[in-house]
């Protein structure tokens, strides 16, 4: 890493609507690249989910979604 950028750490928790389940969520943004990288983990503290993406300059942030089974596109845009 470049002198100048770093590394932010994150820790909250995520919803998902669909099962209607909380899980526990650490992150970490790099400054330099612009990547954020969330994991989600279970009640159990088993890793369920990855979302990686990249911000871009109006603050959207584009990824893609990883379980054990499936990877799917996401993305986030600012209000």
């Amino acid at each position: 890493m470049s002198e100048g950028y770093e590394l932010l750490k994150y820790k909250g928790t995520y919803f998902e609507s669909a099962r209607n389940r909380r899980y526990v969520v650490t992150g970490v943004f790099s400054t330099e690249e612009r990547l954020w990288t969330f994991r989600c983990f279970n009640s159990a503290n088993h890793q369920v989910f990855i979302f990686s993406g990249k911000q871009k300059q109006d603050g959207s942030i584009d990824g893609v979604w990883k379980s054990k089974t499936e990877v799917l596109c996401f993305y986030l845009r600012p209000q």
